[in-house]
Formats: structure tokens, C-alpha cells, sequence
């Protein structure tokens, strides 16, 4: 079986496009399986806690009943709340337990281009799930990446399995 060899006189434009393209698009699959897909999307990979698990008591307090977040059940563990059509929120946030009786909460998007935080609890860090992986301290301040400003922390405090989130400090 021979195998047919091209001389560059027989690609042609339309052939040279279509193998450039399949080749670029190969590319950024790769990329984006290197640096996730958030890179694109904007979204990470904390899970969403389910409406049913808090109330928007106003535009500046949230309340969640943490008996059905099961994202925040364990220490560790993270959750995020969307602003929407439908709720009062100015901003989407993240909250973490960070410890037994701890939790922190922050803006969810990262201030450099807006992409999706993800919480980091070996390193004690929140940090974008974009490329770029800008890191914040869980006080909100920049420890590195190229995110210009510091996060938004908001107010996070349990009292008999209701984590109060206050949104105006």
C-alpha cells in the first residue's frame, strides 16, 4: 500500500483553513483542559447550594439553614449562591467552613476579569479558577496573580445551624 505524499502545489486554501482550524481548536481543548474549562466559561467547580437552603431575608442578609447545605456539612467544604433575575442580590457569593465552627464568605468573582473563585482549604485561600489563578487571602487581600483588587469578604456567623451572611459591611 503506497502512501500518497502532497507536493504544496496540491493543498489548497480551503484545505490549509480547514486542517488550521481542527489544529487551533485542538489547542484550546488542550489549554482549557490544562487550565480548566472556567478560562472559558467563567464558571469553577464550587458547587452551586441549593435555594432551599437559604432565605434572602432583604438585599443585605442571607440565611442558611446549614442542615440542608450539604456543601458546607463538612470543614472544607464550599458553596456558592448566584445573584439572579429572581433574588435581591447585587453580587453572587462563595462561602467556606473553614473550620468547625467557622465560616468565611466573599464576592464569587474574581476581581480580574470576573471569573468564578473556588476555595482552597489546604492553602487557606480562595482562588479564580481562571488561568491566571489569582490567589485572596480569606480577609479578601490579594496574595498573588494579576487581579488588581482585593475580593468583597462579607460577614459570616452560625448560631444554632443558621450560618447569617451580612452583605453590607
Amino acid at each position: 500500500m503506497s502512501k500518497k505524499i502532497f507536493s504544496p502545489q496540491e493543498i489548497t486554501r480551503r484545505k490549509f483553513m480547514s486542517d488550521s482550524t481542527l489544529i487551533v481548536a485542538g489547542a484550546c481543548v488542550c489549554a482549557s483542559g490544562i487550565a480548566g474549562c472556567a478560562t472559558l466559561t467563567g464558571v469553577g467547580n464550587t458547587p452551586e447550594i441549593d435555594p432551599e437552603a437559604y432565605e434572602i431575608v432583604n438585599s443585605t442578609t442571607i440565611e442558611v439553614d446549614l442542615s440542608l447545605a450539604t456543601q458546607l456539612s463538612e470543614v472544607g467544604g464550599s458553596g456558592k449562591i448566584l445573584s439572579t433575575d429572581e433574588n435581591d442580590l447585587a453580587d453572587s457569593i462563595i462561602i467556606a467552613r473553614t473550620d468547625e465552627d467557622s465560616y468565611v464568605a466573599a464576592q464569587l468573582g474574581c476581581t480580574h476579569r470576573g471569573v468564578e473563585l473556588e476555595y482552597k482549604h489546604e492553602d487557606e485561600r480562595f482562588q479564580c479558577a481562571s488561568i491566571g489563578r489569582s490567589q485572596f487571602y480569606l480577609d479578601g487581600a490579594n496574595d498573588e496573580g494579576p487581579a488588581p483588587d482585593p475580593l468583597q469578604p462579607y460577614s459570616a456567623e452560625s448560631l444554632e445551624n443558621i450560618l447569617t451572611i451580612l452583605l453590607d459591611t
